[in-house]
């Protein structure tokens, strides 16, 4: 997976996993996935992703979630 920050509040990635199917629990295949998560001033969050590492192969599927908090502080 490569990964990189911009700042402290926002994050891209890409990674790929290529399976060859010689041994282990793992389906053969390759798959690509991809994220971008965001944090804003009030510390509500943006996270959305492309596909899933988890997969044999590539999902065509995107998450998008929001975080929002309402009043008081945000804890860690």
């Amino acid at each position: 997976m490569l990964s990189r920050s911009f700042g402290k509040n926002a994050t891209i990635g890409i990674a790929l996993r290529a399976v060859s199917g010689t041994g282990g629990f793992a389906e053969p295949g390759s798959n690509l996935s991809a994220l971008y998560e965001a944090r804003f001033r009030n510390q509500d969050l943006l996270y959305v992703e492309y596909g899933t590492s988890a997969a044999p192969r590539t999902i065509d599927r995107i998450i998008v979630k929001f975080v929002f908090h309402a009043g008081g502080s945000t804890g860690t």
